[in-house]
């Protein structure tokens, strides 16, 4: 995996899960279901990554508003807190690739999605809302495989992650169904582009 060296950034022995790409609406949702899970497992992290990194103090009020501490990762180093914003471009594969669930932001509010491959292809289970309309060949083929879970709101977003929580074996087993699914795509795309080089 990429990027150890940010590693630092980021608490030791924790089970890391990053939010990417979010946009408003779904934050709060985020928190709420962050606040329910880490009642049962304390060693969950948070990691935010807004879609536009300018929304961050808007993010901070409303960590602020549930009593959860913000580390930034602008800040460039560490100190204890409930969550981390990723209030920087450019970095959000690196952090893919130091997490253990990702969600993929964009899909609980009618934006079309953002990119599951990202995560995917790092290995780790991917969730994301009704909405990926702008990916949806490869979430389906991501959901048909068990790499990556839709869900629809608070509630089942909250179940999702436990049970991925509870069942090591399930979430390390749906991260490597996630990069087959990727790799397996690749190759499918490879051959494309292979026979229409053939056809020009």
């Amino acid at each position: 995996r990429p990027a150890p060296a940010k590693a630092r950034l980021l608490p030791p022995q924790r089970l890391i899960f990053i939010a990417g790409s979010t946009h408003p609406g779904e934050e709060h949702l985020l928190i709420d279901c962050y606040i329910e899970v880490r009642k049962l497992h304390p060693e969950l992290y948070l990691i935010i990554a807004p879609r536009d990194p300018e929304r961050t103090t808007e993010i901070r009020a409303i960590a602020a508003e549930h009593n959860l501490t913000v580390l930034l990762r602008s800040a460039d180093e560490y100190r204890p807190a409930d969550m981390f914003i990723l209030d920087t471009i450019g970095e959000l594969v690196d952090f893919y690739g130091l997490a253990d669930i990702a969600f993929v932001g964009g899909s609980l509010v009618k934006k079309g999605g953002h990119n599951p491959i990202e995560p995917a292809a790092m290995g780790i289970p991917v969730l994301f809302g009704p909405d990926m309309t702008d990916f949806s060949e490869i979430a389906d083929s991501l959901i048909e495989e068990g790499g990556a879970m839709r869900v629809g709101d608070l509630q089942e977003m909250t179940e999702t992650l436990l049970n991925l929580l509870n069942s090591p074996g399930q979430r390390i087993g749906s991260g490597q169904k996630a990069h087959q699914c990727v790799l397996r795509q690749s190759d499918i795309i490879a051959r494309h582009i292979e026979l229409i080089d053939k056809l020009l």
